[in-house]
């Protein structure tokens, strides 16, 4: 088990939780540590990555993103969790789109209970953690607004045209088109 965090009582906790005879781990404190393990043939089953690492810039890894994507390009059957203390909606959106993980954590929520059900089962979902699902539910609803017809109305206001005028290519009255806009301004203000 590859462990990942820059905070070594994280690390020395993630090993109390999940010791057991047939685990071995490797604790790595930066992306350059992790880069380095790897260069050497190392091939981890399962990674607990943090999301906040220090970084290493010559070979653009920044993150713990960075690292689960170069994790991926030597095993993409290791088996990544990747926890964080953003509770951000549009930062773990991005996290959860930009690479394949098998579990999302935010930290307010992690128990050992958690880190022990994700370790050891196998699953063809992703494990989210309740923030973790709230997020990517409000990214979900404001996509949604997104429609094709939203987003036709919102091209035809960039190129200039008013309201009253759009109806002749929309099909909707200038009453639905105004209250579409502002559905929209209410969700993205």
């Amino acid at each position: 088990i590859l462990l990942v965090d820059d905070h070594e009582m994280t690390l020395e906790g993630y090993v109390t939780i999940l010791k057991q005879p047939s685990y071995t781990f490797h604790k790595a404190s930066s992306c350059k540590e992790v880069y380095n393990w790897l260069k050497k043939g190392n091939i981890p089953d399962i990674g607990i990555v943090d999301f906040n690492l220090i970084p290493f810039a010559e070979l653009g890894l920044h993150t713990g993103v960075d690292c689960v994507h170069l994790i991926r390009k030597y095993s993409n059957e290791c088996k990544i969790i990747l926890i964080t203390a953003h509770d951000e909606a549009l930062i773990l959106y991005k996290m959860y789109k930009s690479v394949k993980l098998d579990a999302l954590i935010v930290k307010a929520d992690f128990t050992s209970d958690m880190i022990h059900k994700i370790v050891s089962e196998n699953s063809e979902v992703p494990f989210l953690s309740t923030k973790a699902i709230f997020a990517l539910q409000e990214i979900k609803m404001k996509e949604t607004l997104l429609s094709n017809v939203n987003i036709e109305i919102l091209m035809y206001l960039e190129k200039g045209f008013k309201v009253s005028q759009m109806n002749d290519f929309l099909n909707l009255s200038t009453v639905a088109i105004q209250k579409r806009l502002n559905k929209m301004l209410q969700e993205f203000d």
